[in-house]
């Protein structure tokens, strides 16, 4: 990505501007008119009085002239970098906020060289000096700015560095909250699984705040556990549960039901999701859930279930789990495989899964108790291993 060092002529790019300003104003109407020989006036009263704030903002405002009226890219790019440079010399917040404000200007029409207009704002945020906070407001423009122009493919590849940037950069909680939501709204339509990560990136940013702000986030909560719900790969969702956006939806009139349905999926059986399913229509056609998926993600989370503690199930005990018919078991247990809520094997001959893994729908107090209970047999077979080793060894050097 460009960075723009310092030239030592600044008056010297200042009159180019100025002077390409004129001419812009004069093709876009046909020749000198009064009102374009008081702009280029003005411009150059300014420079001569060394008012370099005021020059810049009016150079700064100009730059819709350019982008609209010079045909080609090379020279709007170069004169951006010569209006980039004489910005960032000053390196003063004054002059970053012209910058924010040169990125107003690029980004006020999406419908026009989009590609260009992207571009430049690319260069404009590579040119901040690494400490300038200013920086994330032109990102926040930058991301609207492609989601506008629908240009999400070219800076999707970007956002899983946001969280990294945000920090490195110090981005404040409130800033990274709005970036991360343009993020979704960037690439919801693009990258599901990248735009929940966003979502759960606006989870957190928001845990740590006040009501207002965790209020403020409750619709991208609701659009979390819809995608949570419809992603094909997304068994986990028991830790949604613990974000202060999500739990405040489960005494929301409007939004309880959604609630209740993530609840579901965490914690209870296929049985329940029918009854539930079948008394609550209007939560599936109002957040636009395919029953018949959300059916086939439960019946997955069932098998899990009916895995968890065991190390062999029949087909017949998988039939019955998952209320399907045992020729339809295989298939069934092949899904589990490939999205891996079962790690394991198939005897076709003897009708049997061999479970070696199960997923965990929750982790609690007696997940960690079975987990150290593995942990401490394991710790006695190595220990059992040391004295064995330790006695063949004495007993070859007597």
């Amino acid at each position: 990505m460009a960075k723009y060092v310092p030239l030592i002529n600044a008056p010297l790019q200042a009159k180019q501007l100025v002077e390409s300003s004129k001419k812009l104003r004069e093709l876009r109407d046909g020749g000198e008119t009064p009102e374009n020989k008081s702009a280029f006036e003005t411009q150059v009263k300014l420079a001569l009085t060394g008012n370099v704030m005021g020059l810049l903002t009016s150079l700064v405002d100009d730059f819709e002239l350019v982008l609209s009226t010079e045909p080609s890219d090379e020279p709007v790019e170069g004169g951006f970098a010569l209006l980039c440079t004489l910005l960032f010399m000053a390196n003063k917040p004054a002059t970053h906020a012209l910058a924010v404000r040169l990125s107003e200007v690029v980004s006020a029409r999406a419908d026009h060289r989009a590609m260009l207009r992207l571009t430049l704002l690319h260069n404009l945020l590579n040119s901040f000096p690494p400490d300038a906070t200013s920086r994330f407001s032109v990102l926040a423009t930058l991301l609207r700015f492609a989601r506008d122009a629908d240009l999400a493919s070219a800076v999707s590849s970007q956002l899983p560095h946001l969280p990294a940037w945000c920090v490195r950069f110090g981005a404040s909680p409130d800033l990274q909250l709005q970036l991360h939501q343009l993020a979704y709204q960037l690439i919801i339509s693009t990258d599901r699984p990248q735009a929940f990560k966003q979502l759960i990136h606006v989870m957190e940013c928001a845990e740590n705040q006040s009501d207002e702000v965790i209020k403020s986030v409750k619709e991208d909560a609701v659009k979390l556990i819809v995608l949570a719900i419809t992603l094909p790969g997304q068994f986990l969702m028991d830790h949604l549960l613990e974000y202060k956006a999500v739990a405040q939806l489960k005494d929301d009139a409007e939004h309880k039901l959604v609630y209740s349905l993530l609840s579901l999926f965490v914690n209870d059986s296929y049985e329940s999701f029918l009854a539930f399913a079948a008394a609550n229509p209007s939560v599936f056609a109002d957040h636009k859930l395919n029953v018949e998926q959300c059916d086939r993600k439960m019946r997955l989370l069932a098998l899990a279930a009916a895995a968890s503690g065991s190390t062999v199930l029949s087909f017949a005990d998988v039939a019955t789990a998952l209320k399907v018919p045992e020729d339809e078991v295989e298939d069934w247990v092949i899904d589990a495989l490939q999205y891996e809520v079962l790690t394991g094997s198939i005897d076709q001959l003897e009708q049997r899964v061999f479970i070696t893994r199960a997923l965990q729908r929750t982790f609690e107090r007696e997940q960690w108790e079975e987990i150290n209970t593995k942990l401490g047999a394991w710790r006695a077979n190595i220990a059992t291993m040391l004295e064995s080793l330790d006695g063949m060894q004495k007993f070859q050097t007597v």
